[in-house]
């Protein structure tokens, strides 16, 4: 972990679902022996679910008892140019999010295995909604018994949880700002997995400090946005939007972005107009268990909208609209 202690902020918590929705991570013991292993992170972050091929060197050590072990999981990263924060006297640096499970590592028995692979295998099955899930049932029985032998059930009991969220938290936020932005356009990217399409650019706004965006909903059949003309949301693309006019006036830095994911609100563009304002989820995870909101974050989107509302009633008052 960097040793800074400002990128070191983040709770128990939100390092646990961080890690629970990746589910894939580096497993380290000692020796040092490594390996890519996804796994099941249970919901109050004790245990962790695990298998490792048998011919492993970390499952023929496992076979002599408990040893202690580390789990590390990588996040979106990015190298930072030093002209892109427009200020002088700066040097390269990488920003990225990682997180540490440290704990307990020991074999489980066989009998755990196939409830181990069906959990597993539902857990990433899930995320597609395309397709009917895949599961252990529609292997061929002893097929999938000569399988299972190639691989053991392992459980880590976690015991100690650590963070690095290096997001240049000590620069400047206006600084920080410029930096976001061209890490979105310039910089290298990891997109979370199952990400939802139309938060690309929020991958970075929960990173970089940008509570929520604006979004137009966009007509187009199956939730392809086309290069048409907006209709229904037109207003949240002029400058004296109500939505717009509400956050500029609070202060708020407001992002906009395409949306072309089919979204209720598009139903409606065709009757009055409408907007879209996306709380950010951190770490850019959407559409499944582990995607959470900050309270900090849900005031400020509530305050936009009853700002919003303010604005749109002063408008009728005064017969602008």
């Amino acid at each position: 972990m960097h040793p800074n202690p400002i990128f070191h902020t983040e709770t128990d918590a939100r390092n646990l679902a961080f890690a629970r929705a990746r589910a894939f991570g580096v497993l380290a013991t000692d020796g040092p022996l490594l390996a890519h292993v996804p796994f099941l992170l249970d919901q109050d972050g004790t245990q962790l679910g695990l298998h490792l091929v048998r011919s492993n060197p970390i499952a023929r050590v496992l076979a002599k008892g408990k040893i202690s072990a580390k789990i590390a999981i990588q996040g979106p990263h990015s190298y930072i140019s030093p002209d892109w924060y427009d200020v002088p006297d700066q040097v390269p640096t990488w920003n990225y999010i990682a997180v540490h499970l440290s704990g307990t590592l020991e074999l489980r028995p066989e009998t755990e295995l196939r409830a181990l692979i069906d959990a597993q295998s539902k857990f990433f099955e899930e995320k597609f909604t395309d397709k009917t899930p895949w599961t252990s049932q529609k292997m061929t029985p002893d097929v999938l018994v000569r399988m299972m032998r190639q691989i053991v059930p392992c459980r880590m009991s976690v015991e100690a949880v650590a963070g690095t969220w290096k997001l240049n938290q000590n620069k400047p936020v206006d600084v920080r700002l410029r930096a976001a932005d061209r890490v979105a356009q310039d910089g290298q990217r990891v997109r979370p997995v199952h990400q939802c399409p139309d938060a690309e650019r929020m991958e970075h706004g929960p990173a970089f400090g940008e509570p929520f965006t604006v979004s137009h909903a966009v007509r187009g059949e199956q939730g392809h946005a086309q290069d048409a003309e907006r209709d229904g949301c037109d207003r949240c693309d002029r400058d004296d939007s109500p939505l717009r006019s509400a956050r500029a006036e609070a202060g708020e830095r407001v992002l906009e972005l395409p949306s072309g994911a089919g979204h209720d609100a598009m139903a409606f563009s065709g009757v009055c107009p409408i907007g879209m304002m996306f709380v950010r989820s951190p770490g850019g995870i959407s559409h499944h268990p582990a995607e959470t909101v900050l309270e900090t974050d849900v005031e400020l989107a509530i305050s936009a909208l009853c700002e919003t509302v303010a604005v749109l009633e002063e408008e009728i008052r005064s017969g602008s609209q």
